[in-house]
């Protein structure tokens, strides 16, 4: 039985590894120029905001109004201008974005591994049922797909 097992195991590793594949893209940081592109989104809302205080009520400004921070920070932004604040975004990009993934990349690359994964199981169940067949009491996964198993023996 030695041998017979022996390849159950091997399936159950490779699903194993599958499933960290799955961790490990999910976790992986979102791609640098996605993360520059929101950071940017939400600046330019304050820009806009800026653009129209600064040229719209400097008289107001000029003669020491409060302004509100997001305010004060809006018409800051707008002084340095959208090109002055991209290059300062890029140039403070965390270095792991550097090794990150799109949102798209990240659901393709899940989707297929979950695709594996679902093979996986499957190799595995046949696995289970032809050691059953040949007499050996074989234990499944307490975490096994019940609509697999009963998909896989409706099919026999």
């Amino acid at each position: 039985m030695g041998c017979e097992v022996s390849n159950l195991v091997g399936i159950r590793e490779q699903r194993e590894k599958l499933l960290n594949e799955i961790d490990a893209v999910a976790s992986k940081p979102r791609d640098a120029e996605s993360v520059q592109r929101d950071v940017l989104a939400r600046f330019n809302l304050l820009l806009m905001d800026g653009d129209e205080k600064l040229h719209g009520h400097a008289s107001a400004y000029g003669r020491g109004a409060d302004a509100l921070p997001d305010s004060q920070l809006a018409v800051f932004l707008a002084l340095i201008g959208r090109e002055t604040l991209a290059s300062l975004i890029k140039a403070r990009m965390p270095p792991e974005t550097a090794d990150g993934i799109t949102q798209q990349e990240r659901a393709e690359r899940i989707s297929a591994l979950n695709r594996q994964v679902a093979d996986s199981e499957r190799a595995e169940e046949i696995e289970i049922m032809r050691l059953e067949a040949a007499g050996h009491e074989v234990l499944r996964r307490g975490d096994a797909d019940p609509a697999l198993l009963l998909k896989l023996w409706d099919e026999i």
